[in-house]
């Protein structure tokens, strides 16, 4: 059986990634309960809010939470995958110091460098009644960034792993796997 050298091992790295929840549900129920029970809290009650204010903002309410709880959770689950069991020495569910500060804002980073600007060509198609020019800039500015986008798809784990080195790193490192990642 012959084998390409240097790719990344598919399935069975979605095998393995799938069977650590049950390999390590101890773990994974430590880390993950409280966080899990905020959130379904902050949906209800941000449910309840809405129907009593009629206000449907209210429905998004959970989203502070969750960006809040689900960063050391991320990061905990990443060591444990990347690290072992014993990535997480003196870890609990609500830890949040530098790690987890650069780990959200890099998160939020991303986020918006890589959906702000469709976003808006999108909403700018959308008030001029799907204008065909917006619209299709939309998809391609989409599309580019997405490929951009993947070359920095380890900035994360790197930060929770303590291995970060920075953004010309991350893009040297994953130089011509753009296709293979995706």
């Amino acid at each position: 059986m012959d084998t390409v050298p240097n790719t990344i091992p598919v399935k069975a790295s979605a095998k393995e990634a799938l069977s650590l929840p049950f390999e390590h549900f101890g773990e994974f129920l430590r880390l993950c309960f409280w966080p899990m029970l905020i959130i379904w809290i902050s949906q209800f009650v941000g449910g309840m809010l809405a129907v009593a204010t009629e206000r449907k903002l209210f429905y998004g309410l959970w989203w502070l939470p969750y960006g809040i709880v689900v960063v050391p959770f991320s990061i905990s689950w990443t060591r444990l995958a990347i690290l072992g069991i014993d990535g997480n020495a003196g870890r609990s569910w609500h830890t949040f110091g530098s790690k987890e500060f650069k780990y959200l804002s890099v998160t939020l980073a991303i986020t918006a460098l890589l959906f702000g600007p469709p976003a808006g060509f999108f909403y700018l198609a959308y008030s001029m009644e799907w204008a065909a020019v917006p619209l299709i800039l939309a998809c391609v500015v989409l599309v580019v960034e997405i490929a951009v986008g993947v070359r920095f798809t380890f900035i994360l784990p790197a930060i929770a792993v303590d291995s970060y080195r920075g953004l010309e790193t991350a893009w040297r490192q994953t130089r011509s796997v753009v296709l293979r990642i995706m």
